[in-house]
């Protein structure tokens, strides 16, 4: 049960790592058309420059200053992508870290940015999850336990009562039953007096210590 919650916060982790990736390839992406339209512009602006040279001087000027209108315009909205890398950046240095957790958490690279107080930390977390696997575990055995003493207390009646019986006797408490016997001999022999005993075979019955779920062969 440990090991399925180790790997439990593995593949968490591991799917956080694969969003984080996308996001990070989405940001590449955005950054790279940003270039692209970058280059466009200045390439319009090359051809612009080379149109002004063929001008008279004041409609090179006009020109000149609407262009580096157009250029201050174009600077302010690519400042985005600039944005956009770091925000890559950051990411990618937030998958780096969940990597090296997982590692930690699987008992490697401890020697990684870890001192005695993060040590403790990350015993204090592994204690809890073991804990809470232990508690689940007991849990399951409880019930497993609790029904397999009701499949006991189903088959002892099977066997001493008839099959016409059987049907209506079910919703009866095997507590209550046994109890009406005086002792664990007495018990003993309603079921070898039972017609539908058949000898050697396995049969359960209660021990006389008043704890009629307390069950043995014979």
């Amino acid at each position: 049960m440990d090991r399925q919650r180790k790997k439990q916060q593995i593949d968490e982790l591991d799917s956080l790592v694969r969003l984080k990736q996308a996001e990070a390839d989405m940001f590449d992406l955005k950054a790279s058309e940003a270039r692209r339209e970058s280059e466009r512009i200045h390439r319009i602006i090359a051809g612009n420059l080379f149109e002004f040279a063929c001008s008279s001087m004041e409609q090179t000027l006009a020109r000149y200053n609407k262009c580096v209108e157009s250029s201050e315009n174009s600077a302010v909205e690519h400042e985005v992508p600039k944005k956009d890398v770091q925000e890559v950046e950051h990411l990618k240095q937030e998958i780096a870290d969940l990597q090296l957790k997982n590692m930690q958490i699987l008992g490697k690279d401890l020697g990684t940015g870890l001192g005695l107080k993060e040590l403790q930390q990350l015993e204090q977390l592994l204690n809890e999850g073991l804990l809470s696997v232990k508690g689940k575990k007991e849990q399951l055995l409880m019930e497993q336990l609790d029904l397999s003493r009701k499949r006991n207390r189903r088959s002892l009646w099977k066997m001493l009562l008839k099959p016409s019986e059987q049907s209506s006797i079910f919703h009866y408490d095997l507590s209550v039953i046994a109890l009406s016997f005086p002792s664990k001999a007495a018990l003993t022999a309603a079921i070898l007096s039972s017609p539908n005993h058949q000898g050697p075979s396995p049969i359960f019955a209660c021990f006389s210590t008043g704890d009629p779920y307390a069950i043995s062969y014979f």
